[in-house]
């Protein structure tokens, strides 16, 4: 699953002319979806982005949607 998620989004982002994908999620901080990820840029292309406390970039965007 994550060579498919890696490889998905490469592609969208050289359709979009974009050189940085940044990861976010719990998911993202695993050490083998890191590893998986990072193989797959090494083949396909792109710039994986592994911030730090990612598994708080999906709250902090559904804050950002939300209306006041």
């Amino acid at each position: 699953v994550a060579q498919s998620v890696a490889r998905l989004a490469i592609t969208l982002a050289k359709t979009n002319k974009l050189s940085d994908i940044i990861m976010i999620g719990r998911t993202s901080e695993s050490p083998l979806i890191q590893k998986i990820i990072l193989s797959t840029q090494k083949v396909f292309g792109g710039n994986f982005i592994f911030p730090p406390e990612a598994r708080y970039g999906s709250a902090l965007g559904a804050l950002a949607s939300v209306e006041y």
